[in-house]
């Protein structure tokens, strides 16, 4: 077995669990002296089976869980949990629905042969943006970025500059309105 400190791997299943799952957290949680949260590892034959209908452990419970792996994970949706968790503890701050931005990014300069979708990946990963990187047969690399105003914002200044060995001499954005990935991948290169 190994952790992500370890080279374990981090992919949300989160749409995948079994809702008997959930039923089972509230029982850890009462069971840590009712805590606001805390967070667990936990062993199972099959995420998606009723616990009731398998072997399953917890290995261990935390009232400190460490959000990192569920705001950017190695694959699948990222969650906001930051951010539920301070919507439960100051309920006044709940505005409805997070405004998402997506725009289709074409970067030229000298952006491909140099790791630019890559590095890409990882910052739109950090930003918690859906969408995807590819490069493009004319020698520039192409992105779709789908997230909060801010983070496209971001995004968007950090393609502008690029990584170390990239020489970006202009950017071109369009907003879109197509269909958005559930997660950020470097697409197959494309025309």
């Amino acid at each position: 077995m190994a952790n992500i400190e370890a080279g374990g791997e981090n992919r949300d299943v989160t749409d995948l669990v079994h809702p008997g799952f959930a039923e089972l957290a509230a029982r850890i949680r009462k069971a840590m002296f009712d805590p606001m949260h805390v967070g667990f590892d936990l062993i199972c034959e099959d995420i998606v089976k009723h616990p009731d209908e398998q072997n399953w452990l917890v290995i261990e419970v935390n009232t400190n869980p460490n959000f990192r792996g569920h705001h950017f994970p190695g694959s699948g949706t990222p969650r906001d949990v930051a951010g539920a968790l301070i919507e439960e503890l100051y309920p006044e701050l709940r505005q409805g629905e997070i405004p998402r931005q997506s725009v289709r990014v074409r970067v030229n300069g000298k952006v491909q042969g140099i790791g630019f979708r890559r590095w890409v990946w990882t910052q739109a990963h950090q930003h918690a943006l859906r969408g995807w990187v590819r490069n493009l047969d004319d020698g520039r690399v192409e992105a779709l970025f789908s997230g909060t105003p801010h983070a496209v914002a971001d995004m968007l200044a950090l393609c502008r500059v690029g990584p170390r060995r990239s020489r970006v001499t202009r950017i071109d954005t369009t907003e879109y309105q197509g269909e958005i990935p559930t997660d950020f991948t470097i697409a197959l290169d494309g025309h």
